[in-house]
């Protein structure tokens, strides 16, 4: 009996040709649920086996640890007596701090660099408006943040920003760009971006550094390569442009995240960096049935940016998809969790494998309402993460103190967490102190105490902090991290700042930190040799991802791009309206792609049942308004879909038995008429498109604005509206349910 081969044996023809590839540049366009973990992974361990690379000569990059954690799983499954800490499989971020924590002096910066996560950066940018006297309350510090990301993923200077925005206020957010980059140099933290950044700056300007990972990452691989942004191609670039033995492995039909970067002209033209690149497809699906696979594909293909691929499964045919047709959203939200209870009570589907997804987090408040009245429970994904709890982080910024007492950033964070009697005009000295001798608070705060500049109360004080941190210093190079969280805990009495342990909240509170002090524990007994700097820089890089947990019986909540990667057995799809999926703000025709992806992400996230809904009239400023249906539905061919109505009596009850006996008859579905718009404003006029523009007009959810232009023909035109904050918003003709104004 011949042997089977673990790697290649159960693997269908496109999957065997990617893993066994050439040694070149390969591009592997994987169709949703075609298997490309599998594919993946299994090229790993291949390389490892016949083409005798050495483990750690593999990089493989994922944009979540959990994703990096899982194909280390699967290889060292395929290849037991590999060592799983000598697989290079992580997320780019890892990888670069990573180089970094080795190289990075030669930028002018402390290998003790502390990363700064999404609040940390906030607040660096509130510190360094303030500090220049912006107080503009309409330009908020989250659009800074917002710009400054961009223009970081995109390699962009300050004097770039107009590449960026269009906003009124470009010129200061570049000032306030060049200052946040001195700030966080100064207070020795790079964000997010600046890992990637630093480390693409680092391999350009000293090659033999770049030479030497060059020589150690023989063979690059890229995970999801449809979401890379600029600065990460420019990476793998560097680290492939010499030997060019790369693989990448992405579908351009899931590039949703073009607002965090992702650029689709990557994926699409990755011949134009690695000429000669071979392109191999993957379109047998494995987890979607028939009727879902046909429906997500024909919406996709009104996409023009993207390559030619049909998806096929040899699964069987499965359940229309169920289009709920509501009056209202109290109706929708109603029918949703009426349908998730009945598939719990007659289909036996846990909770956990039943998901509700919205194009945006607002729309979940009304499906909350219905799940808790119904006692179905449910867990938004995307809430409140652990380590963004305000005493989490302020324990977590005590040991980043602990770490790097130059941290600008964990300075302020703490030096007033628990109360010590330094008001806000010393930390304003000390601030004043810090940006003219361009050193950190800290080493300002020794310059004030020297030279007698406080008041006697707040030196004291301070005095006494500073030694508390220099204590704290030496001892995280000489104990245990979870011992160091120990003694800082008990030095600062942190518990007794928080209140009366007999509240709730309180009591609340104290247990959060408890269990942060558990997953340092953890994290040591599961990584011996690790250094509370290593513990700081797992805790950064963690992802909202890396904390959706199947193993609970809960229903989840989440927007649709964070559902990007999950899977379930149930899919509700919900508020489906013209205006939300595809939302208001799609303007030109590659953003109404990216929608249509978006939705396409949605649909095949589900393994056997879909449901769509939508409702006529959404509630706007305390009055009802017409909204009219997806044109993303209209993409689905009817055979494929069968439309419910709430109102009809026991409808839960009676759908799942059609659906359990499979006799839904399709052709039924033109029995259900249109829905009458109910007119609770004013009478709107009707107006040919083009008449329209160069008119001042009023939408209902949007407001007022003037009509550009008119895009398209017919019954499929659209307007593009100037809105009078000046953005522009694309909305079909026939459902754009206007006012002309005046």
């Amino acid at each position: 009996m011949t042997k089977r081969d673990p790697i290649l044996s159960d693997l269908n023809e496109q999957q065997r040709e990617a893993v066994t590839a050439p040694d070149e540049p390969i591009l592997i366009v994987a169709g949703a649920g075609t298997g490309k973990t599998r594919v993946i992974t299994r090229r790993i361990a291949f390389l490892i086996r016949d083409r005798n690379f050495a483990p750690w000569q593999i990089f493989a990059a994922t944009f979540t640890n959990k994703a990096a954690e899982e194909m280390k799983r699967r290889v060292v499954d395929l290849l037991p007596a590999i060592p799983e800490s000598d697989l290079n499989i992580a997320t780019f971020h890892s990888l670069c701090a990573r180089i970094l924590r080795r190289e990075i002096t030669r930028l002018g910066y402390s290998p003790s660099f502390l990363i700064a996560d999404e609040g940390d950066q906030l607040s660096a940018i509130r510190h360094v408006m303030r500090q220049l006297g912006i107080t503009n309350k309409e330009l908020k510090p989250n659009l800074v943040q917002e710009v400054i990301n961009q223009c970081k993923m995109r390699m962009l200077e300050p004097s770039d920003v107009g590449q960026v925005t269009h906003s009124r206020f470009e010129s200061e957010i570049a000032e306030i760009y060049a200052a946040y980059s001195t700030y966080m140099q100064q207070s020795g933290a790079l964000d997010f971006e600046d890992l990637i950044l630093c480390t693409v700056r680092l391999f350009t300007e000293y090659p033999d550094v770049l030479a030497s990972y060059q020589q150690r990452y023989q063979h690059i691989m890229v995970d999801e390569f449809q979401d890379i942004n600029d600065s990460q191609y420019a990476l793998i670039r560097l680290l492939a442009g010499n030997h060019r033995r790369i693989t990448v492995v992405g579908d351009e039909d899931q590039t949703i995240y073009s607002w965090r970067g992702a650029n689709i002209r990557h994926i699409l033209e990755f011949d134009h960096f690695f000429p000669g690149s071979h392109v191999i497809r993957l379109e047998q699906n494995y987890r979607s049935t028939a009727t879902i696979l046909a429906a997500a594909s024909s919406v996709i293909s009104h996409n023009k940016d993207r390559f030619q691929k049909t998806l096929f499964t040899t699964g069987g045919k499965g359940r229309p998809i169920l289009v709920i047709d509501a009056e209202n959203e109290r109706d929708e939200a109603n029918a949703v969790a009426e349908l998730i209870g009945e598939f719990k009570r007659r289909l036996r589907i846990r909770f956990s494998d039943i998901a509700v997804f919205y194009r945006t987090a607002a729309l979940s408040r009304t499906y909350e309402e219905k799940l808790r009245q119904l006692n179905i429970p449910y867990k938004v994904v995307g809430g409140v993460r652990f380590y963004d709890r305000a005493e989490v982080k302020d324990m977590l910024g005590y040991l980043q103190l602990a770490a790097n007492p130059h941290s600008n950033i964990a300075f302020l964070r703490v030096i007033n967490t628990p109360r010590r009697g330094i008001g806000d005009k010393t930390l304003a000295l000390l601030q004043r102190i810090s940006h003219e001798k361009k050193v950190s608070l800290f080493s300002a705060s020794e310059y004030a105490i020297e030279a007698s500049s406080l008041p006697r109360g707040a030196s004291s004080s301070l005095q006494q902090f500073l030694e508390q941190v220099k204590k704290w210093n030496e001892l995280s190079t000489t104990v245990l991290p979870s011992q160091l969280f120990e003694q800082i805990r008990t030095d600062v009495d942190y518990d007794k700042s928080l209140g009366d342990p007999e509240l709730l909240e309180v009591r609340s509170r104290i247990e959060h930190i408890e269990e942060l002090h558990n997953s340092i524990a953890i994290f040591e007994t599961e990584n011996p040799s690790a250094t509370l700097q290593d513990f700081l820089e797992y805790i950064s890089l963690q992802s909202s991802h890396d904390e959706v947990d199947s193993s609970e019986d809960f229903v989840l909540l989440m927007t649709l791009h964070t559902a990007k990667g999950l899977e379930f057995r149930c899919v509700f799809i919900v508020g489906c309206n013209e205006g939300i999926l595809p939302h208001a703000r799609s303007v030109d025709e590659g953003n109404l792609e990216e929608e249509r992806r978006l939705f396409y992400v949605g649909m095949t996230r589900a393994r056997e049942f879909l449901v769509l809904s939508h409702c006529a009239h959404r509630v706007y400023y305390g009055e009802p308004r017409y909204h009219s249906e997806s044109p993303f539905l209209e993409e689905i061919p009817s055979e494929h879909k069968y439309t419910i109505r709430p109102e009809e009596t026991d409808f839960a009850r009676l759908v799942l038995e059609l659906i359990h006996e499979g006799n839904l008859r399709h052709e039924e579905k033109d029995v259900v008429p249109p829905r009458q718009k109910q007119e609770t404003e004013p009478t709107r006029r009707s107006h040919g498109s083009s008449s329209l523009v160069g008119k001042r007009v009023k939408h209902p959810f949007l407001g007022e604005g003037v009509v550009e232009r008119v895009e398209g023909w017919g019954r499929d035109s659209y307007l593009i509206i100037k809105t009078a904050e000046g953005d522009k918003i694309k909305l079909r003709a026939k459902f754009a349910d206007l006012e002309i104004c005046g």
